[in-house]
């Protein structure tokens, strides 16, 4: 009877997750680009054209035409709104605008699209361009880089960060995030007296459980928490778009959440049905966020995302493997919420560097999150993560990899791979492992991962001296040795974050350095007496 309940919710999630994936293909072939055109009534007959990047909603469109229009008419009192509208398909010209080709026309980027100067005169075009006046694409006093026409235009990348008043505000966020996970987490150790016959992840039971004591494996409420404060605080902060998308982020993440808490609770949600419901929050992303792959700059490849299905299958299993890839290095105090802080910074710092809000303020929400859990999991190792936590965790930083590289083609779909090689590389090992060089399920949980070799063979040097530690010291020090190469790598990633050529380079750098690492550490021979080798 347990089993044929299993069989059903794995169906209907099925069912529901190839409904929304329909939805989502649909919603994604229609796309709105802002475009307004501004008279200018002097002399010269300046034209002023703004062209948007593509947003996925029609209200989310004319919300920007008319604020774009309302500042400028506000800035310009001999301006006049020759026409506003939101286009499904962009006429040549205008799209060639969008990219890198020179134009006949004087122009400069903003943050989010091109502005595009036309006269009578073109030096006059120039010198409008070049007085900032109708700079209303931020609120910093930069001005316009502006280009003449013909000229060769600076890559997209060079672009300018987001305002001053939206960093503030992300920041803000990210502070507020930081407070309630501490406090509701502080809550959940606090009371584990009254609710710990059921939350408590117990000792032994499993090659991968290497605590002491029995603890609370809840701590995702204390992310969930966290985040839905921070859409709260949206409500009366951020503006109309802002406040929607982040919003709606944190509605997606509900399924992934929801399949791993009650698993922390029950134990009764297998690992089908969790990969199910995060990948059901994947499609409901691509359906409400248009959070879909359109290329992974892979010859043969880009050509088959062109078909939105594939593009959506594609994107819907990646966001659910990483969301289970971080569960599974979930296994030592500090390491995945550590790693996660560190993905969470990198995505936040690019975001930032190309004008993305979404990602910037989700980014940092999250890394607040993440902090105020931390107080808790590590050094202590009082609360842990639970299936809950990884599986929201994981979701929220492969969906906003997902919107960072598909909201912002300068973005190198190669970064977020170099961000999160370390789960997937360990997951897609550990596969081949056991299937190919044990022949065992693929399934099957061992204590053969790099993370539990290092606790096993490594970690007891950790002592200073030689001198014995205790099991807490021993898995305190685990993280240290996965992140710090993590940390440098996220670093290098960062510099060249619009490269594929060279976030190539670093992903298969990283790999060659994961394998040679794996076998060094398990031909160790010098092992401390009374700790037995992993396997």
């Amino acid at each position: 009877m347990h089993m044929m309940k299993k069989h059903t919710v794995a169906l209907l999630v099925t069912i529901l997750l190839i409904l929304v994936g329909a939805m989502a293909s649909v919603r994604h072939a229609i796309q709105y680009y802002p475009v307004i055109e501004i008279a200018v009534h002097n002399p010269a007959g300046l034209r002023l054209t703004y062209v948007y990047h593509a947003f996925s909603t029609q209200p989310s469109c004319e919300e920007v035409s008319g604020r774009t229009a309302r500042r400028l008419l506000a800035a310009c009192p001999t301006c006049s709104v020759s026409h506003i509208s939101c286009l499904q398909q962009l006429p040549e010209d205008l799209a060639q605008a969008l990219e890198d080709p020179p134009l006949p026309f004087v122009s400069t980027r903003m943050r989010n699209g091109v502005v595009l100067f036309a006269s009578d005169n073109p030096q006059q075009a120039l010198l409008a361009c070049q007085e900032g006046r109708f700079n209303i694409s931020s609120l910093t006093p930069e001005p316009f880089q502006c280009v003449p026409a013909h000229g060769t235009r600076p890559l997209s990348h060079d672009k300018s960060s987001l305002p001053a008043a939206q960093t503030i505000l992300s920041l803000a966020i990210g502070v507020l995030a930081v407070l309630v996970s501490w406090l509701v987490c502080t809550l959940i150790v606090k009371s584990e007296h009254m609710h710990g016959h059921f939350t408590r992840d117990g000792v032994g039971g499993g090659p991968q459980k290497m605590h002491q004591h029995p603890t609370p494996r809840i701590g995702g409420l204390g992310l969930i928490a966290g985040l839905t404060a921070c859409a709260s605080f949206m409500l009366f902060t951020a503006d109309g778009i802002l406040q929607r998308e982040f919003g709606l982020l944190i509605l997606c993440s509900t399924p992934a959440f929801l399949g791993g808490i009650i698993e922390d609770v029950t134990r009764r949600v297998g690992v089908l049905e969790r990969l199910l419901l995060t990948m059901l929050s994947a499609s409901l992303a691509a359906w409400l966020l248009n959070g879909i792959l359109t290329h992974l700059h892979i010859p043969g490849v880009d050509t088959l995302m062109q078909i939105v299905p594939v593009a959506l299958v594609i994107t819907i299993v990646g966001v659910g493997g990483v969301a289970n890839a971080l569960n599974i290095i979930d296994g030592f105090n500090g390491l995945s919420a550590t790693y996660a802080l560190i993905v969470s910074a990198g995505l936040a710092f690019v975001a930032n560097r190309v004008g993305d809000p979404l990602v910037f303020a989700a980014s940092l929400a999250l890394a607040g999150c993440l902090l105020g859990f931390l107080v808790w999991n590590w050094p202590r190792g009082k609360l842990f993560l639970g299936d809950g936590g990884a599986y929201l965790v994981g979701f929220m930083l492969a969906e906003q990899a997902v919107l960072l590289t598909s909201r912002n083609p300068d973005v190198s779909p190669w970064y977020p791979v170099v961000l999160l090689i370390y789960p997937v590389f360990e997951t897609l090992f550990s596969m081949y492992r056991r299937k190919i060089i044990r022949g065992r399920s693929p399934g099957q949980p061992d204590a053969l991962h790099l993370h539990t070799l290092i606790y096993r063979r490594i970690v007891p040097r950790c002592g200073s001296n030689g001198s014995s530690v205790s099991q807490l010291t021993r898995n305190n020090c685990v993280a240290r040795y996965i992140l710090l190469p993590i940390l440098l790598l996220s670093l290098l990633a960062s510099t060249v974050w619009f490269s594929t050529q060279a976030l190539l380079l670093l992903t298969l750098g990283y790999c060659l350095y994961y394998v040679v690492s794996y076998r060094r550490i398990v031909k160790w021979k010098r092992r401390r007496p009374g700790i037995s080798p992993a396997g």
